[in-house]
């Protein structure tokens, strides 16, 4: 998981989508944060309203590839994407198909990380959980 904290100055270009099971997500071409640029990012929908309340403000976003997991803005909350521990279920389940499940856990590794190593983390920091 990656920190990275300034000065929100940008959110460009958000667009919205919702997937095949429903969940939403905002897509970012670039963000602004101190004297980084970020670029092609997403998140989801929810926790987006957190990230635009930091807008002007001194934030931390936590990030895993090119996904914004956490946002903790100026007032000290920490709020985070919480997932599904479905993957995590597919993973194991096809774990005896090697072939599988090594294929399962290439394409999925990001969504292992956030599951398995920020979510619980990001928890354990008084974080607040939002679905996508």
């Amino acid at each position: 998981m990656r920190e990275v904290t300034g000065v929100l100055s940008m959110l460009g270009s958000g667009t919205s989508s919702v997937n095949q099971i429903g969940k939403s997500f905002t897509h970012y071409d670039s963000i602004e944060i101190g004297d980084q640029i970020l670029q092609k990012l997403r998140t989801a929908r929810s926790l987006n309203d957190f990230i635009e309340r930091g807008l002007g403000k001194e934030v931390t976003l936590y990030l895993i590839g090119s996904r914004i997991i956490g946002v903790k803005l100026q007032d000290g909350k920490l709020y985070y994407w919480r997932r599904s521990k479905a993957v995590v279920v597919i993973c194991i389940v096809t774990t005896p198909l090697w072939g599988i499940g090594l294929i399962y856990a290439l394409l999925l590794r990001d969504d292992l990380r956030h599951i398995l190593g920020a979510q619980p983390k990001l928890a354990a920091m008084g974080g607040i959980p939002l679905k996508s």
